[in-house]
């Protein structure tokens, strides 16, 4: 290691990691901008396990919402940033 740290200068780097509002993921996101109609039918979707990742994207696509496979699961295996935080589903 080089060099003798800042008094509060890493400490307070650190610290601003953490500070802000919590981070959400783009399912989650998603969900938040829908009417609340849609954002049921949404999460219904995705808390039913017989229904694919892909099915769920492609009901997305007809609505020209871009969505990756991968980040449905990862929001549904609570492998995402806002699940991460305690804020998903």
């Amino acid at each position: 290691m080089t060099g003798k740290p800042q008094q509060g200068g890493l400490a307070s780097v650190l610290k601003g990691l953490t500070d802000g509002p919590a981070r959400r993921c783009n399912v989650s996101k998603l969900l938040e901008s829908m009417d609340r109609e849609t954002a049921e039918a949404l999460q219904s979707a995705l808390d039913t396990p017989q229904v694919s990742n892909n099915k769920i994207r492609a009901a997305l696509l007809t609505e020209g919402i871009r969505m990756s496979r991968d980040t449905i699961g990862d929001h549904r295996r609570g492998r995402c940033s806002c699940s991460a935080q305690g804020i998903a589903g």
